[in-house]
């Protein structure tokens, strides 16, 4: 099968026809016609060729003629490359061509290197167009058949796209969404999906529907914005139901194990009367895995709530220093129990932030606490707060024995804990639940080891005016 280009030269006069069929030869499959009446019954009868040589001065339907009809069909056949052949030294007739929609042209009469250059540039330029709209179409398929709602976005924030998903959940046709802004057609800011970055806005419900929104800048040079609506109904469903399904277990494991954890308090209270050493330790074991597994429990249940779409930060404007000083305070106690030395040093006055003041104190405590089961009697923690910027971190330092280096870079994960090796084990959940807290504030969390021993536990969060407004970055 002759895989050449198909190149077919239209001209009155056989002799140029057959001058500039010969020229190209050798690398296209030609064709000759003798008007353009006759070219035109062709093109009505069979596939287009992949090039049109027209002579523009013909008896009857011209050149001319033949470049706006073609022009005028849909595509592919208005894409159809076409090269003119013009009388010498005419400019209008050479303007006139290419004004009515031809590519390029050559004067008669013409050099054969000339004519084969030029029909080779509009042969590459013809595949160069046909693979950028396979391309298009390709793209235009996957967005058709996404099962997301996706809208393109112009510098004006009005959609310039919408793919079919985006219209069943808009429940508008494309005519009411095609040229519309987005504030007009959701009640979402488009800043606020932006900012976002990679962490995932809150839901937005549209109708009965829960929708989860995302949206990224085009590169540099394409002013459109991408759009993702997800519809996420069900799966919120789902999630509830999971949710209500864990609170129940929750519940009727945590009865008994505080009526257990009771008892156990009254025995070894001496409300029982007196008891042999060998069972008030029993009963000691016995009381502590019950506290255990009900820290377990609660952990559980607390990490379910944070992941929940349900589960909203009650947000205001807090004091940072304040929220760290009155979780030192709450540990002190313990800290004396176990023979440590616990002290805050804020390094400014104050650190506002804009949080849910309850989750913000979870995170101190649970760092607080971790740090208090994890180091040896007589050693220090230091619980500091410093600006950086314009955010704000809260550190907590201890001298225990440092988290090992195979858990550093997956301490924060789900059901992760120090092996027995190094110390006491816990929930393996308590530093998921800061993770959660601090990304859902906007923030970072982390450890490291400390320089002669012990780690170091940071988060950070942006810092506030005192409006509430988020500082903006040195």
């Amino acid at each position: 099968m002759d895989d050449r280009p198909r190149v077919w030269i239209v001209d009155d006069s056989r002799a140029d026809a057959e001058t500039a069929a010969e020229a190209i030869a050798a690398d296209c499959e030609t064709e000759l016609f003798g008007d353009g009446s006759e070219l035109l019954e062709r093109l009505h009868t069979s596939s287009p060729p992949d090039l049109l040589v027209l002579d523009v001065l013909m008896p009857g339907v011209s050149g001319l003629d033949v470049v706006r009809f073609v022009r005028a069909q849909p595509e592919p056949l208005a894409q159809l490359p076409i090269l003119l052949l013009t009388g010498l030294g005419d400019p209008a007739q050479t303007a006139e061509g290419l004004g009515a929609g031809a590519n390029d042209y050559v004067h008669k009469p013409f050099a054969a290197a000339e004519l084969r250059a030029r029909l080779s540039a509009l042969l590459r330029g013809a595949a160069l167009l046909r693979r950028a709209a396979e391309a298009e179409a390709a793209v235009r398929a996957l967005l058709a058949g996404s099962p997301d709602a996706v809208l393109a976005l112009d510098d004006d924030e009005r959609v310039t796209y919408a793919n079919t998903r985006a219209l069943e959940i808009l429940e508008r046709p494309v005519t009411e969404v095609v040229g519309k802004s987005f504030s007009e057609l959701t009640p979402m800011s488009l800043d606020s999906i932006l900012e976002a970055g990679g962490s995932v806005p809150p839901d937005v419900h549209l109708g009965s529907r829960a929708i989860s929104p995302s949206a990224r800048r085009l590169p540099a040079g394409n002013p459109h914005v991408i759009v993702t609506l997800r519809d996420v109904t069900d799966r919120r469903r789902q999630d509830q139901r999971r949710l209500d399904f864990y609170s129940v277990i929750a519940h009727d494991l945590r009865t008994p194990l505080t009526a257990m954890s009771l008892r156990a308090e009254a025995i070894l209270s001496g409300r029982r009367g007196p008891l042999p050493v060998e069972v008030i330790g029993d009963v000691r074991v016995m009381d502590r895995n019950a506290r255990s597994m009900l820290a377990l429990i609660n952990d559980f249940l607390d990490l379910a709530r944070l992941e929940a779409t349900s589960f909203k930060l009650r947000a205001a404007t807090v004091d940072l220093v304040e929220v760290v000083r009155g979780s030192v305070e709450d540990f002190l106690a313990l800290a004396e129990a176990a023979q440590l030395q616990l002290s805050c040093a804020p390094a400014c006055t104050s650190a506002p932030v804009l949080g849910d003041r309850q989750r913000l104190a979870q995170v101190v405590s649970n760092l607080l606490g971790n740090a208090i089961k994890y180091t040896p009697s007589g050693g220090r923690i230091m619980v500091e707060v410093t600006r950086t910027g314009g955010d704000l971190e809260v550190h907590v330092s201890d001298t225990g024995p440092g988290v090992p280096d195979d858990l550093l870079p997956v301490l924060f994960e789900r059901f992760t804990r120090a092996s027995p090796h190094h110390g006491p084990t816990g929930t393996g959940l308590g530093l998921m639940i800061v993770r959660e807290i601090v990304e859902a504030h906007g923030g970072k969390v982390g450890v490291e080891r400390r320089v002669g021993g012990g780690s170091r536990f940071w988060f950070r969060l942006p810092a506030t005016e005192s409006d509430g407004r988020v500082r903006a970055h040195a």
